[in-house]
């Protein structure tokens, strides 16, 4: 899939077989229903900014959904039996002292 003109241009020379007319007259049939295809191919991220953006789409989504990490924690702790449950403490008289 061509995302530029240089591309489009190319891929139409390429599949009329380098037939140059016929090329111009699928490439003048595509673009004219193309107004905002840019020139070049827009450049790709390196290496590093892709690192960067996966990261911080990867700590967004984390924070995001914080809430239920803890509640998934908390019923697996209580499932184990190991975490207090949230119940509120049981009404007890004090114990009389003699």
């Amino acid at each position: 899939m061509a995302t530029s003109r240089i591309g489009l241009k190319l891929s139409c020379l390429q599949a009329c077989n380098n037939n140059l007319t016929e090329a111009e007259k699928l490439y003048d049939f595509l673009v004219k229903d193309i107004a905002d295809l840019p020139d070049l191919e827009p450049m790709r991220p390196s290496v590093v900014q892709q690192i960067k953006q996966g990261a911080d789409e990867l700590f967004g989504w984390v924070n995001s959904h914080s809430e239920d990490f803890v509640k998934g924690w908390q019923l697996i702790q209580a499932m184990r039996g190991t975490a207090p449950t949230a119940t509120p403490p049981a009404n007890v008289p004090p114990i009389p002292i003699k």
